[in-house]
């Protein structure tokens, strides 16, 4: 329950922030500056990204959040960027970077959270990144909930009997 409440706290901190800049390392600067201040004990790892529709230009902030992944043709490519949770230091800006690319029509970007990558056999065989960059890459032909479909399926097969230990989430954005 705590770790909900410091999400929620997190998102609304993050959502009124949104609105006073568009820089995402701005954002996340100041999002920091706050949980320190109100002494909170935990971290949160973030991603934030504001795409600007007409140029397809993402800026972004990557907090210590898994690496999101851009689908570009047949390439599968990790983003770049420093970037440490927040809520662990209280100068965190230097610790940050903020990172922009140009999409194209078809670029798909892919964002995660490390339940997948962790997920566990029964016999601790974890599924791993490259093995996810190859799975996205099998499945980028596919819809969007296809390919969301189908890697859920396949990580559902590859860690069989063995609990799972840690939530696992997707987001897939398409450009048009």
């Amino acid at each position: 329950m705590p770790a909900a409440l410091y999400m929620a706290l997190s998102r609304s901190l993050l959502l009124a922030e949104a609105r006073c800049t568009h820089s995402p390392r701005a954002v996340l600067t100041n999002v920091n500056r706050l949980l320190m201040e109100m002494g909170s004990s935990g971290y949160v790892s973030v991603f934030y990204g504001v795409v600007e529709r007409t140029t397809r230009r993402l800026a972004y902030t990557r907090a210590g959040h898994d690496r999101p992944l851009l689908l570009h043709r047949e390439t599968v490519q990790p983003l770049g960027g420093k970037g440490i949770a927040l809520g662990v230091l209280d100068d965190i800006e230097q610790h940050l970077s903020e990172e922009e690319i140009h999409l194209a029509p078809g670029d798909r970007l892919v964002l995660y959270t490390d339940g997948l990558t962790d997920a566990l056999t029964p016999d601790g065989e974890f599924y791993g990144l490259d093995r996810l960059e190859s799975l996205f890459q099998s499945y980028a032909c596919l819809t969007l909930g296809e390919m969301c479909a189908a890697t859920f399926r396949e990580l559902t097969a590859h860690k069989g009997s063995a609990e799972q230990f840690d939530g696992m989430t997707m987001l897939v954005l398409e450009v048009k």
